[in-house]
């Protein structure tokens, strides 16, 4: 608390306030850049990770759909035309739409791992499609034998090909999910990071503030209460007192100020109380002179009455001691005189110097506003930072909102996922039905004999195809599956980020909460600061109340200084009537 009192007031102020503003945009940095990092990571699973798992889903799909309707198009009846068509159409949208979400995805700002997949995935694709193209145009010519060796194809060598495009998509889908969890783990650092500062800021920020704040007004309201009541002793006429303020502040000079005044005015009053008893002495030998002259006319009637002479020689005498008695007084008054107005001046230049005191005094209640001023210019910063912290919290709302968007999208994804299992269930039901009645025609060729025997070879190749049918939807159904255990992997990434965003958002929050308790501070100081002001103007007051009372001194310093100008008059003219009564003496002598 010494080492605040070598600085001013304002000063003091300055610094509280820089330190508030430190500590609101170290905070504010703080969840700023916990909250950027965050962003971040949602935008890249939005703008990334998310369209491009979607992408990827949706192609694996059609090509799904497209190989169900290129093995639909070999075991449909090539007179039913208008299945024909459906399926073929089927056929083409769905290589279509593969396409086209694969260039979708293309476009994405991929990740370095998954950028050596693209022209793997493109030749695979650029292997697989003529061949898969020459399957549908053989089922389509309707010609049985190139429709069997079609199946057979598209069973093995395009079966394959179509796999080893498909083990693309299935390693893409890998790299994005382990994207997503890298995300999640730098958003869990970030948010224990960004946690650890606001907690550490919001701390320390409440610690070093409130310490320093306790520290400034201590600092000024103890030396201003032991001002306030030196100046109330001193007003009451205790000028004995002391006042002992260690301080270079206004509060210090105010003090300093003070203790000169009131050592001035006891060495004035001193000085006024000296003249005063010199002056009762000097009007109290007058008393005594006036009474030997009343003595001695008193002497020279009895004179007259016992005889002129004797009475002459005896008033010779006392007119004698009488005149120099009479010089000697009124040179005495003449320096009482000199002294009274020597007194009246230094009373004159003490009530200046209280004049002077008391604009001191003024000037200290003038800085004590201006530093209210600047509190009040603190707190309406502190409160500036804490509508920058709502807003801060407002944006990591709507970093929330989008997440959930983010987390409801997920959701269908994983709706649209079980929609392709429900679609392979059933197709995995076609095919037990298909190796059912191949198995039943397979049992009426053997009754027929040799006449079924060809029926029974058709039978036989349908039945594999089935059983070959059911063991890619077996696939099939666990890469479905696969990809609906990373769609809940990803919802489960998603709703961390979003218990994180919601954490930071509560962080944010206790932020500006804490930004709320430095305003109060704030305020606290700057009603303090106006106590100060108002105790100044009370010194003020009281200051001026001594500078009354020192012209009182002045003014009674002045009549006595007047009164001795007219004792010295009176004794001058009794110095006159001595020497008139002398020459009566010796008139008196002359006629005698």
């Amino acid at each position: 608390m010494k080492f605040l009192r070598q600085f001013g007031i304002t000063t003091r102020l300055v610094v509280l306030s820089l330190l508030a503003f430190f500590f609101i945009g170290a905070a504010g940095m703080a969840g700023w850049m916990g909250a950027r990092v965050i962003q971040e990571n949602l935008k890249d699973v939005s703008n990334v990770r998310l369209p491009g798992l979607n992408f990827l889903i949706q192609a694996d799909r059609d090509l799904q759909q497209l190989l169900v309707a290129e093995r639909s198009l070999l075991f449909a009846d090539p007179a039913d035309k208008k299945l024909i068509e459906r399926l073929k159409k089927e056929y083409e949208d769905n290589l279509r739409q593969s396409d086209e979400r694969w260039n979708k995805y293309k476009k994405l700002p991929l990740d370095e791992p998954a950028r050596p997949l693209i022209p793997q995935y493109d030749a695979a694709r650029a292997t697989w499609m003529p061949l898969s193209r020459a399957v549908v145009d053989a089922a389509l010519s309707g010609d049985p034998a190139a429709r069997q060796k079609a199946a057979a194809s598209s069973l093995g060598d395009v079966g394959v090909k179509f796999e080893a495009m498909r083990e693309v998509i299935n390693q893409l889908t890998e790299i994005i999910e382990q994207a997503a969890k890298a995300d999640n783990a730098e958003a869990d650092a970030s948010y224990d990071d960004t946690m650890f500062r606001l907690a550490g800021a919001t701390t320390l920020a409440l610690l070093v503030l409130a310490g320093f704040a306790i520290a400034i007004t201590r600092s000024v309201t103890v030396p201003l209460k032991r001002t306030v009541a030196y100046s109330e002793a001193v007003s009451r006429g205790a000028l004995e007192e002391c006042l002992a303020v260690d301080a270079r502040d206004e509060v210090g000079v105010l003090a300093e100020c003070l203790c000169r005044m009131v050592s001035t005015l006891k060495d004035k009053i001193g000085e006024a109380d000296s003249r005063s008893a010199e002056a009762r002495a000097e009007s109290e030998r007058a008393r005594q002179a006036s009474a030997e002259a009343e003595a001695a006319r008193r002497m020279a009637e009895s004179a007259k009455r016992d005889g002129m002479l004797h009475a002459a020689d005896t008033l010779t005498g006392v007119t004698g001691v009488l005149g120099s008695a009479s010089e000697e007084l009124a040179a005495q008054i003449e320096q009482a005189s000199r002294g009274a107005e020597h007194q009246m001046q230094r009373v004159s230049e003490t009530a200046t110097a209280m004049e002077e005191m008391n604009a001191t005094v003024l000037e200290v209640a003038r800085s004590a506003g201006e530093a209210a001023g600047s509190a009040e210019s603190a707190r309406d910063k502190a409160v500036s930072g804490q509508d920058v912290v709502r807003q801060v919290v407002a944006g990591i709302g709507q970093v929330q909102q989008t997440a959930d968007q983010l987390k409801a999208d997920m959701a269908e994804l994983g709706r649209q996922a079980e929609d392709i299992g429900r679609v392979m269930t059933v197709i995995n039901d076609i095919a037990d039905q298909t190796n059912l009645l191949a198995l039943n025609a397979a049992i009426e060729a053997a009754r027929a004999g040799d006449a079924g025997r060809g029926f029974a070879v058709v039978a036989d190749e349908v039945r594999k195809l089935a059983e070959k049918t059911m063991l890619a939807t077996k696939e099939v159904g666990q890469a479905i599956a696969g990809i609906q255990s990373g769609t809940r992997r990803n919802v489960g990434h998603v709703e961390d980020t979003v218990q994180h965003v919601q954490q930071v958002t509560r962080l944010a929050t206790e932020s500006g909460e804490s930004l709320g308790v430095i305003v109060d501070l704030a305020a606290s100081v700057s009603d303090q600061v106006r106590s100060i002001a108002t105790a100044s103007e009370e010194q003020s007051a009281a200051s001026e109340e001594i500078n009354r009372s020192i012209e009182d001194i002045s003014r009674v310093s002045a009549e006595s200084a007047e009164v001795m100008r007219q004792s010295a008059v009176a004794v001058a003219e009794m110095a006159q009537q001595t020497h008139v009564l002398q020459g009566l003496i010796r008139k008196m002598r002359e006629d005698g």
